[in-house]
């Protein structure tokens, strides 16, 4: 299965980082790609349902980004570049993954992929 490079009617198109790519393609989600798509899909349409804005988490820094579950206890790591530019999050110069370009925030940008453990302990 591919990763959709962009979702039917959907007000925001879908990025990947190479991270996450590489997680989607590997044996071990395999068998939940389906579900990692639709859960994509979904976001694209509306980022902010049933995620939830993060901050600094287990030493990592996620401000500016947001997490929401895919399957189980997978759970996709986020930025919404319409909302780190609202958010003030591009003034502060804080976790740019949008290209600091305000002509970018019709995109979703997905980072990381994984268990919370996975995800959140890798610091």
């Amino acid at each position: 299965m591919m990763l959709p490079e962009s979702v039917d009617d959907a007000p925001y198109r879908p990025i990947y980082t190479q991270e996450f790519r590489d997680l989607f393609a590997s044996k071990k989600f395999r068998s939940r790609q389906q579900q990692i798509v639709l859960a994509i899909e979904r976001i694209c349409f509306v980022p902010e349902r049933k995620s939830h804005l993060l901050d600094k988490k287990h030493g990592i820094d996620w401000r500016g980004k947001r997490d929401r579950k895919a399957n189980g206890d997978i759970i996709l790591i986020f930025g919404w570049c319409r909302e780190w530019g609202e958010k003030g999050f591009r003034a502060q110069g804080i976790n740019d993954c949008c290209g600091g370009e305000a002509e970018n925030s019709n995109q979703v940008v997905f980072l990381a992929l994984g268990s919370h453990k996975q995800v959140f302990k890798r610091g």
